[in-house]
């Protein structure tokens, strides 16, 4: 056992196996253990380590550091990711609304469906204008502005 766990390709081989395995047991793990037998067949070819202990010692080693890497990866990926689809309520930011009522409460009108706003200051809206959806407030309304008017520009 310890001559097959000595040859390079036999870590070379199992690094790729455990690689194609992630493919079909996702879960993140067999990469880089995959990665780290990867590195140490490539170590063993280089250098000549002919006891085991040293050779799982590599094999812990470049683990590690394939872990690590992949770590950093992914958090720098996540840190420079903008994502594609809008959620939630900021996916209606620029669209245009109908004023559906103005008295109790200023409700707007998109789709289907009808949401609560409120409007840039100094305008009056009245029943059926069409305004534009320009942010999404804290309180979860939309704040609205008449169609061409440059508010949002200012904001």
């Amino acid at each position: 056992m310890d001559d097959f766990l000595i040859n390079a390709s036999t870590w070379v081989v199992l690094g790729a196996v455990l690689c194609i395995l992630e493919v079909f047991v996702p879960g993140g793990f067999l990469l880089w253990l995959g990665v780290g037998a990867l590195a140490t067949g490539i170590l063993l070819g280089i250098f000549d380590l002919s006891h085991l202990p040293y050779i799982l010692m590599v094999f812990g080693l470049c683990t590690l550091i394939s872990v690590a890497l992949g770590l950093f990866a992914q958090k720098r990926k996540k840190e420079t990711h903008v994502p594609v689809v809008n959620t939630g309520l900021s996916a209606y930011v620029g669209r245009s609304a109908t004023v559906l009522r103005v008295d109790g409460g200023l409700r707007i009108a998109v789709d289907d469906s009808s949401y609560p706003a409120t409007c840039v200051p100094g305008v009056q809206l009245k029943v059926g204008d069409t305004v534009h959806i320009v942010q999404v407030t804290p309180d979860r309304a939309f704040l609205v502005e008449p169609v061409g008017r440059t508010y949002s520009e200012n904001l």
